[in-house]
């Protein structure tokens, strides 16, 4: 099957995008921004701004990120991407260690002699 660019993954995926895009319009409101103002800082256009709070996956990673500076919410997103939050690495490396220890404790065929 052959998948566009643009389409998503997963419904969990378009669903957290979804929400993402919730909590940026609720930023931007609790600042007392307007759309239009928050578009002009941003250097977008409203329909731009309106499709990132919306969650279309097609807005840029870079207007994104630039969003998330502007409401100074950069900060916790760097936080959750910090390698020592990435459990799910963290436990596969774990489980790569163990493999390996255990598979060097092994003895190899040659030494065994029956």
């Amino acid at each position: 099957m052959h998948y566009s660019v643009y389409m998503l993954s997963s419904t969990v995926t378009e669903s957290a995008i979804g929400e993402i895009g919730q909590r940026l319009a609720l930023a931007r409101r609790r600042r007392g921004w307007s759309v239009s103002a928050m578009a002009r800082r941003l250097g977008v256009d409203r329909r731009t701004l309106a499709q990132l709070e919306a969650g279309q996956p097609t807005v840029s990673l870079g207007v994104f990120v630039e969003a998330l500076a502007m409401l100074d919410l950069l900060r916790g997103l760097g936080e959750a991407l910090r390698p020592e939050n990435d459990l799910a690495a963290i436990s596969s490396e774990i489980r790569r260690a163990r493999a390996g220890s255990a598979a060097s404790r092994a003895i190899p065929d040659e030494r065994v002699d029956f």
